[in-house]
């Protein structure tokens, strides 16, 4: 079963048609048919009462999987949301690592301006001392690391990385 054609079925019954239904999903009628009946094939129950030409009345098992398929459907539509929400730095999580003097002077400020352009993205604060924040950041249980310090040079240059130069 294909997400594809569970939705070829929903615009099937929403649209009352399958020429309806193939301009819906993009797709030629022949292939919003042969969805259909795939469908039913491997449900092993046809979904629509076929005994009247041209009308799409669903079956009992048409009623059910309508329902199931319009949930599922729906979900696919959050989860594209979502991702692209995160894509876009809308919502999402962001580990940040900073050893004291990072954490005293720059992070106040910094999440302030950083919420304020990005208010659904939930900051994550882990106060360590640097050679624990670089091992954090290396296994990437942290996404940003703020040190300072002789760490910053001892670290940057076992990974051909300087802050100073972004």
């Amino acid at each position: 079963m294909e997400l594809m054609q569970l939705a070829m079925f929903v615009a099937v019954v929403e649209e009352g048609s399958v020429r309806a239904a193939s301009e819906r999903v993009f797709r030629t009628q022949p292939a919003v048919s042969i969805g259909v009946r795939k469908l039913e094939e491997e449900l092993g129950a046809p979904l629509f009462d076929r005994s009247k030409r041209y009308s799409f009345r669903l079956t009992q098992a048409g009623e059910s999987l309508y329902e199931y398929a319009r949930k599922m459907l729906s979900l696919r539509n959050e989860a594209i949301s979502e991702l692209g929400d995160i894509a876009e730095l809308r919502t999402g999580r962001l580990s940040i690592g900073a050893n004291e003097s990072s954490s005293l002077h720059v992070i106040p400020q910094l999440t302030r301006v950083f919420l304020k352009q990005h208010p659904g993205v939930r900051l994550e604060l882990k106060c360590e001392r640097s050679e624990n924040l670089m091992d954090s950041l290396k296994a990437r249980c942290l996404d940003l690391v703020l040190v300072s310090g002789p760490t910053i040079e001892s670290w940057s240059q076992r990974f051909c990385w300087r802050m100073n130069s972004y």
